[in-house]
Protein backbone atom coordinates (compact mmCIF):
# COMPACT_ATOMS: atom_id res chain seq x y z
CA UNK A 1 0.00 0.00 0.00
CA UNK A 2 1.46 3.41 -0.93
CA UNK A 3 2.55 5.41 2.12
CA UNK A 4 0.50 8.42 1.06
CA UNK A 5 -2.73 6.37 0.79
CA UNK A 6 -5.13 6.51 3.73
CA UNK A 7 -8.10 4.14 3.95
CA UNK A 8 -11.15 5.19 5.94
CA UNK A 9 -14.03 2.83 6.59
CA UNK A 10 -17.68 3.68 7.15
CA UNK A 11 -19.76 1.47 9.43
CA UNK A 12 -23.48 0.83 9.75
CA UNK A 13 -25.00 -0.79 12.85
CA UNK A 14 -28.50 -2.27 13.01
CA UNK A 15 -30.28 -5.19 14.70
CA UNK A 16 -32.74 -7.57 13.11
CA UNK A 17 -33.53 -11.16 12.28
CA UNK A 18 -31.27 -13.07 9.86
CA UNK A 19 -31.34 -16.60 8.49
CA UNK A 20 -28.03 -18.56 8.20
CA UNK A 21 -27.84 -20.64 5.01
CA UNK A 22 -24.66 -22.53 3.96
CA UNK A 23 -22.33 -20.20 5.78
CA UNK A 24 -24.04 -17.05 4.54
CA UNK A 25 -26.68 -14.79 6.08
CA UNK A 26 -30.00 -13.77 4.54
CA UNK A 27 -32.68 -11.39 5.68
CA UNK A 28 -33.94 -7.89 5.18
CA UNK A 29 -31.91 -6.69 8.19
CA UNK A 30 -28.71 -7.38 6.22
CA UNK A 31 -29.74 -5.00 3.46
CA UNK A 32 -31.05 -2.46 5.95
CA UNK A 33 -27.68 -2.37 7.72
CA UNK A 34 -25.95 -1.79 4.39
CA UNK A 35 -28.35 1.07 3.65
CA UNK A 36 -27.47 2.73 6.96
CA UNK A 37 -23.77 2.34 6.18
CA UNK A 38 -24.36 3.90 2.76
CA UNK A 39 -25.62 7.10 4.38
CA UNK A 40 -22.24 7.75 5.95
CA UNK A 41 -18.75 8.89 4.99
CA UNK A 42 -15.28 7.46 5.55
CA UNK A 43 -14.49 7.25 9.24
CA UNK A 44 -18.13 7.60 10.30
CA UNK A 45 -20.04 5.04 12.42
CA UNK A 46 -23.83 5.20 12.07
CA UNK A 47 -26.46 3.31 14.05
CA UNK A 48 -30.21 2.79 13.99
CA UNK A 49 -32.43 3.65 16.94
CA UNK A 50 -32.80 -0.02 18.06
CA UNK A 51 -29.01 -0.25 18.38
CA UNK A 52 -28.92 2.90 20.50
CA UNK A 53 -31.74 1.68 22.75
CA UNK A 54 -30.02 -1.66 23.32
CA UNK A 55 -26.50 -0.33 23.93
CA UNK A 56 -26.53 3.26 25.18
CA UNK A 57 -26.32 2.16 28.84
CA UNK A 58 -23.46 -0.22 28.09
CA UNK A 59 -21.13 2.09 26.17
CA UNK A 60 -17.55 2.45 27.30
CA UNK A 61 -16.17 5.66 28.72
CA UNK A 62 -16.11 8.50 26.25
CA UNK A 63 -18.54 6.89 23.78
CA UNK A 64 -21.84 8.61 23.03
CA UNK A 65 -24.53 8.53 20.35
CA UNK A 66 -25.49 11.79 18.65
CA UNK A 67 -28.75 12.03 16.71
CA UNK A 68 -28.45 13.12 13.08
CA UNK A 69 -32.20 13.48 12.62
CA UNK A 70 -34.97 11.43 11.04
CA UNK A 71 -34.42 10.36 7.44
CA UNK A 72 -35.79 8.14 4.71
CA UNK A 73 -33.61 5.03 4.54
CA UNK A 74 -34.15 2.67 1.64
CA UNK A 75 -35.53 -0.79 2.61
CA UNK A 76 -37.16 0.66 5.75
CA UNK A 77 -40.90 1.31 5.60
CA UNK A 78 -40.84 4.14 8.13
CA UNK A 79 -38.41 7.04 8.29
CA UNK A 80 -35.59 6.32 10.71
CA UNK A 81 -33.71 8.33 13.30
CA UNK A 82 -30.01 7.90 12.53
CA UNK A 83 -27.31 8.25 15.18
CA UNK A 84 -23.55 8.79 14.98
CA UNK A 85 -21.18 7.13 17.42
CA UNK A 86 -18.88 9.79 18.86
CA UNK A 87 -15.70 9.76 20.93
CA UNK A 88 -12.46 11.70 21.24
CA UNK A 89 -10.75 9.00 19.14
CA UNK A 90 -13.15 9.41 16.18
CA UNK A 91 -13.23 12.25 13.63
CA UNK A 92 -15.55 15.00 14.94
CA UNK A 93 -17.18 16.36 11.80
CA UNK A 94 -18.62 14.89 8.60
CA UNK A 95 -20.58 16.16 5.61
CA UNK A 96 -24.39 15.72 5.64
CA UNK A 97 -25.70 12.18 5.27
CA UNK A 98 -25.98 10.75 1.75
CA UNK A 99 -29.77 10.87 1.51
CA UNK A 100 -30.21 12.74 -1.77
CA UNK A 101 -30.63 9.61 -3.91
CA UNK A 102 -33.40 7.98 -1.86
CA UNK A 103 -36.10 8.37 -4.49
CA UNK A 104 -37.36 4.79 -4.47
CA UNK A 105 -39.80 3.39 -1.96
CA UNK A 106 -38.70 1.06 0.87
CA UNK A 107 -39.18 -2.68 0.44
CA UNK A 108 -41.35 -4.86 2.66
CA UNK A 109 -43.13 -8.18 2.78
CA UNK A 110 -46.87 -7.55 2.47
CA UNK A 111 -49.48 -9.91 3.93
CA UNK A 112 -53.18 -9.59 3.11
CA UNK A 113 -55.87 -11.63 4.87
CA UNK A 114 -59.55 -11.96 4.03
CA UNK A 115 -62.01 -13.81 6.28
CA UNK A 116 -64.15 -16.19 4.22
CA UNK A 117 -67.91 -15.96 4.66
CA UNK A 118 -67.82 -13.13 7.16
CA UNK A 119 -71.05 -11.71 5.73
CA UNK A 120 -72.91 -14.30 7.86
CA UNK A 121 -72.25 -12.07 10.86
CA UNK A 122 -74.02 -9.08 9.31
CA UNK A 123 -77.33 -10.23 10.81
CA UNK A 124 -75.92 -10.38 14.34
CA UNK A 125 -76.91 -7.69 16.80
CA UNK A 126 -74.92 -4.51 17.27
CA UNK A 127 -73.11 -5.67 20.41
CA UNK A 128 -72.21 -9.01 18.84
CA UNK A 129 -70.73 -7.33 15.76
CA UNK A 130 -68.68 -4.96 17.92
CA UNK A 131 -67.43 -7.90 20.00
CA UNK A 132 -66.41 -9.81 16.87
CA UNK A 133 -64.56 -6.77 15.54
CA UNK A 134 -62.62 -6.46 18.79
CA UNK A 135 -61.76 -10.16 18.74
CA UNK A 136 -60.52 -9.79 15.16
CA UNK A 137 -58.29 -6.84 16.05
CA UNK A 138 -56.90 -8.68 19.09
CA UNK A 139 -56.15 -11.74 16.93
CA UNK A 140 -54.26 -9.91 14.22
CA UNK A 141 -52.45 -7.62 16.67
CA UNK A 142 -51.18 -10.56 18.71
CA UNK A 143 -50.06 -12.44 15.59
CA UNK A 144 -48.35 -9.37 14.10
CA UNK A 145 -46.43 -8.70 17.32
CA UNK A 146 -45.35 -12.34 17.52
CA UNK A 147 -43.88 -12.17 14.01
CA UNK A 148 -42.21 -8.75 14.20
CA UNK A 149 -44.80 -6.89 12.18
CA UNK A 150 -43.88 -3.37 11.10
CA UNK A 151 -47.33 -2.02 10.23
CA UNK A 152 -50.84 -3.40 10.60
CA UNK A 153 -54.18 -2.10 9.35
CA UNK A 154 -57.57 -3.76 9.78
CA UNK A 155 -59.80 -3.46 6.71
CA UNK A 156 -63.37 -4.55 7.40
CA UNK A 157 -63.28 -8.35 7.61
CA UNK A 158 -59.63 -8.49 6.62
CA UNK A 159 -56.29 -6.81 7.17
CA UNK A 160 -53.00 -5.81 5.59
CA UNK A 161 -49.65 -5.93 7.34
CA UNK A 162 -46.01 -5.36 6.45
CA UNK A 163 -42.97 -7.26 7.68
CA UNK A 164 -39.24 -7.19 7.22
CA UNK A 165 -39.14 -10.50 5.40
CA UNK A 166 -41.57 -12.94 3.74
CA UNK A 167 -41.09 -15.67 6.35
CA UNK A 168 -42.41 -13.26 9.01
CA UNK A 169 -45.43 -12.54 6.82
CA UNK A 170 -46.06 -16.27 6.27
CA UNK A 171 -45.86 -16.90 10.02
CA UNK A 172 -48.36 -14.11 10.64
CA UNK A 173 -50.95 -15.44 8.17
CA UNK A 174 -50.55 -19.00 9.45
CA UNK A 175 -51.03 -17.86 13.05
CA UNK A 176 -54.24 -16.03 12.16
CA UNK A 177 -55.47 -19.02 10.15
CA UNK A 178 -54.89 -21.41 13.06
CA UNK A 179 -56.55 -19.07 15.55
CA UNK A 180 -59.69 -18.68 13.44
CA UNK A 181 -59.93 -22.40 12.72
CA UNK A 182 -60.72 -22.93 16.39
CA UNK A 183 -63.83 -20.80 15.77
CA UNK A 184 -64.65 -22.77 12.61
CA UNK A 185 -63.74 -19.82 10.39
CA UNK A 186 -61.47 -19.81 7.35
CA UNK A 187 -59.26 -17.18 5.82
CA UNK A 188 -57.51 -16.76 2.54
CA UNK A 189 -54.17 -14.99 2.48
CA UNK A 190 -51.47 -13.68 0.19
CA UNK A 191 -47.84 -12.65 0.65
CA UNK A 192 -45.95 -10.37 -1.73
CA UNK A 193 -42.65 -8.48 -1.53
CA UNK A 194 -42.05 -5.06 -3.00
CA UNK A 195 -41.94 -1.29 -2.45
CA UNK A 196 -44.53 0.29 -0.16
CA UNK A 197 -45.28 3.73 1.24
CA UNK A 198 -47.00 4.87 4.41
CA UNK A 199 -49.56 7.55 3.61
CA UNK A 200 -50.91 8.61 6.98
CA UNK A 201 -52.22 5.39 8.51
CA UNK A 202 -52.57 3.68 5.12
CA UNK A 203 -50.14 1.21 3.55
CA UNK A 204 -49.97 2.14 -0.13
CA UNK A 205 -48.23 1.35 -3.40
CA UNK A 206 -48.58 -0.90 -6.44
CA UNK A 207 -47.26 -3.86 -4.47
CA UNK A 208 -50.18 -3.47 -2.06
CA UNK A 209 -52.68 -3.63 -4.93
CA UNK A 210 -50.95 -6.75 -6.28
CA UNK A 211 -51.16 -8.44 -2.87
CA UNK A 212 -54.89 -7.63 -2.74
CA UNK A 213 -55.40 -9.02 -6.24
CA UNK A 214 -53.59 -12.23 -5.29
CA UNK A 215 -55.65 -12.83 -2.15
CA UNK A 216 -58.86 -12.68 -4.22
CA UNK A 217 -57.54 -15.64 -6.23
CA UNK A 218 -56.79 -17.80 -3.18
CA UNK A 219 -59.09 -20.61 -2.13
CA UNK A 220 -60.48 -20.77 1.42
CA UNK A 221 -57.67 -21.78 3.76
CA UNK A 222 -54.98 -21.11 1.15
CA UNK A 223 -51.99 -18.74 1.41
CA UNK A 224 -50.75 -17.71 -2.03
CA UNK A 225 -47.19 -16.43 -2.39
CA UNK A 226 -46.02 -14.18 -5.22
CA UNK A 227 -42.86 -15.05 -7.19
CA UNK A 228 -40.97 -12.15 -5.56
CA UNK A 229 -41.74 -13.40 -2.05
CA UNK A 230 -41.26 -17.03 -3.08
CA UNK A 231 -37.73 -16.38 -4.40
CA UNK A 232 -36.71 -14.85 -1.07
CA UNK A 233 -38.19 -17.77 0.84
CA UNK A 234 -36.31 -20.22 -1.39
CA UNK A 235 -33.05 -18.31 -0.84
CA UNK A 236 -33.60 -18.56 2.91
CA UNK A 237 -34.20 -22.32 2.66
CA UNK A 238 -37.89 -22.07 3.58
CA UNK A 239 -39.88 -24.61 1.53
CA UNK A 240 -42.98 -23.75 -0.47
CA UNK A 241 -44.90 -25.74 -3.07
CA UNK A 242 -46.14 -24.71 -6.54
CA UNK A 243 -49.74 -23.50 -6.59
CA UNK A 244 -50.20 -22.87 -10.33
CA UNK A 245 -50.50 -19.93 -12.72
CA UNK A 246 -52.62 -16.95 -11.68
CA UNK A 247 -53.55 -14.16 -14.06
CA UNK A 248 -53.77 -10.61 -12.74
CA UNK A 249 -55.25 -8.94 -15.82
CA UNK A 250 -55.54 -5.44 -14.37
CA UNK A 251 -51.76 -5.32 -14.22
CA UNK A 252 -51.04 -7.49 -17.27
CA UNK A 253 -49.36 -10.16 -15.17
CA UNK A 254 -49.43 -13.94 -14.91
CA UNK A 255 -47.74 -15.24 -11.80
CA UNK A 256 -46.43 -18.73 -11.11
CA UNK A 257 -47.48 -18.56 -7.49
CA UNK A 258 -46.57 -20.91 -4.67
CA UNK A 259 -48.28 -21.66 -1.39
CA UNK A 260 -47.31 -22.23 2.21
Amino acid sequence: MPAELTLRVRVGLHVGEVVPVDGDLYGLAIGQTARIRGLGHGGQILASQPVVEMSEHRLGDGLTFHSLGIHRVRDFVRRQEIFQLCSDALPPGFPPLNVSDLSSSPLAAIAVIDVVGSSQFATAGHDAVVHLAQQWRDTISTAADAHNGANLKAIGDGCIATFRAPHNAIGFVRAVRERLQTNELQIRGSVHFGPVELVGDDIAGRSVYLAHELVRLASPGQILISPAAGDLLDAAGIPTRPAGSYAIPRHGLTWEASEA
